[in-house]
């Protein structure tokens, strides 16, 4: 009876012993294939630190699809040449140099403000020296619209000496005329002036036009015929018309 006892432990223990070698080696190999450790390796004491070459990180960089007319720019930006988004930061850098550029010119030379005249009024109207010793006018008759009225007065200038002011208008309807000379003579003297141009639309109304102001000297006591003439050299109204004259009495006492 001893015996099968022990037979029976001995079976009982090797039976143990069988399934916990089983099972540690299941786990065994469960945890390496798994919790297995990867080995680095470890540089050798004769390597220096300064000898391994240090390794920088390579940019990865997407490429991305472009649209006809864009140009991607390149890796690292700063790229000049593209559409839409680089064209953009281009531009404000450029506005930037065109402001520093204008800083640049105005420091270097600034425009000089250069004097306004300021408008003058015409001076007040002076009184014709001397005594008035005569007036009236006297116009011309061309047969058209276009005639000359001249108008005059004599003011006695003490010495002996007389002088007459003449002033001239032209009356018309449409004209249009460049400066044209005035001739004058009256008591054996003359004088001359240009007329002034004209330019009158037609406003279908008879139109006085400024001509020409001027004076004559003669001596005191002179009377006769003044003779006024304006050269036109045109036509007016279908009439070749070379001078305009007009005539009249004038006295000076």
């Amino acid at each position: 009876m001893k015996l099968q006892r022990v037979a029976i432990l001995l079976l009982v223990l090797s039976l143990t012993v069988g399934f916990e070698a089983v099972m540690l080696d299941r786990f065994t190999s469960e945890e390496i294939s798994i919790d297995q450790p990867v080995s680095t390796p470890v540089p050798s004491s004769d390597v220096q630190a300064s000898d391994v070459p240090a390794q920088t990180p390579v940019p990865t960089f997407v490429a991305v699809p472009t649209m006809p007319g864009f140009t991607s720019p390149p890796l690292g930006g700063g790229g000049s040449s593209g559409g839409g988004g680089g064209s953009s930061s281009n531009s404000g850098g450029s506005s930037n140099n065109n402001n520093s550029s204008s800083n640049n010119n105005s420091s270097s030379s600034k425009p000089t403000a250069k004097p306004t005249a300021k408008p003058t009024n015409p001076p007040p109207p002076t009184e014709k020296p001397g005594t008035s010793v005569g007036s009236g006018s006297f116009s011309s008759n061309t047969g058209t619209n276009l005639n000359m009225n001249v108008s005059w007065e004599a003011r006695e200038q003490g010495s002996g000496k007389c002088r007459v002011y003449i002033t001239g208008t032209i009356n018309s309807y449409s004209i249009s005329v460049a400066s044209h000379p005035v001739s004058i003579s009256f008591g054996g003297y003359s004088t001359s002036t240009m007329g002034k141009s004209l330019n009158v639309s037609n406003n279908g109304s008879l139109t006085s036009s400024s001509l020409f102001s001027t004076y004559i000297d003669v001596p005191s006591g002179t009377s006769g015929t003044m003779s006024v003439s304006w050269r036109f050299g045109g036509t007016y109204n279908d009439v070749d018309i070379t001078d305009v004259e007009a005539s009249g009495n004038v006295y000076t006492d």
